[in-house]
């Protein structure tokens, strides 16, 4: 089984404790954090609960999917606030990406940007990176060869 050693943005492991492990294959994800915790309950799950728990799973194989578009991003977390993923397209202007997996009207896009904009400012990384921008990919990436972004 595959590990992979993960550190927020902009961060390496002589500079933080802040480490997360994942497993690399989605189908041994899936085994490890949907089916094999519930499989004795499965049964008895409504059909909402095993939607969700699917929805979660999907969901984290997407994100890694268009994160991958961009070899240098990487997800960035500190207490409370998460972001996607984090990219530096030129020196010392980043580009914040939400990701959703499912296709998003025009109005929720524009919510999913402006909540991003309002985490990124809690976030000790804007403070390092006064200039950044902002995307918000959804489902409608897989019909498209370019991600489709709330706003740059």
């Amino acid at each position: 089984m595959n590990l992979e050693r993960e550190f927020p943005f902009a961060e390496s492991a002589r500079s933080t404790r802040k480490t997360l492990y994942r497993i690399q294959d989605p189908t041994l994800r899936f085994w490890f954090r949907v089916f094999s915790p519930h499989r004795t309950r499965w049964h008895r799950y409504e059909a909402a609960e095993k939607a969700r728990l699917l929805h979660e799973h999907a969901a984290t194989v997407f994100e890694d999917s268009c994160r991958r578009r961009h070899p240098e991003a990487a997800r960035y977390w500190e207490g409370r606030l998460e972001f996607d993923f984090v990219r530096q397209e030129k020196p010392g202007r980043l580009i914040v990406t939400e990701v959703k997996w499912r296709r998003l009207s025009a109005a929720e896009k524009a919510q999913v940007d402006e909540r991003l904009k309002e985490n990124w400012q809690k976030s000790v990384l804007s403070r390092k990176y006064p200039t950044a921008e902002f995307e918000v990919l959804d489902a409608t990436v897989l019909a498209t060869d370019r991600p489709q972004t709330a706003s740059r």
